[in-house]
């Protein structure tokens, strides 16, 4: 962790807030969704990839990278992976 005496210069924070990516999961999402609705049928099959396409929009909701740099190192971490 970063030390006291340790001045910070630059602190960022990223996340996935592209527009262009949230269209991409929300037509993949609709996609997925979209037989069980027009069939107007209960599809069994359609649990697995709903649940699949959640954990990934899950997975991009939280997903950040910080960085810090200060007068003696660099520090990152890349949440939820590290």
């Amino acid at each position: 962790m970063i030390e006291q005496e340790e001045q910070i210069l630059f602190s960022e924070v990223q996340r996935f807030r592209a527009w262009w990516l949230w269209i991409l999961l929300a037509l993949l999402a609709v996609s997925i969704i979209y037989p069980v609705f027009s069939n107007h049928e209960f599809v069994e099959d359609i649990w697995i990839p709903a649940i699949i396409i959640s954990l990934i929009i899950a997975f991009f909701l939280i997903t950040k990278m910080e960085t810090k740099v200060t007068d003696k190192a660099i520090y990152y971490r890349f949440l939820p992976l590290i």
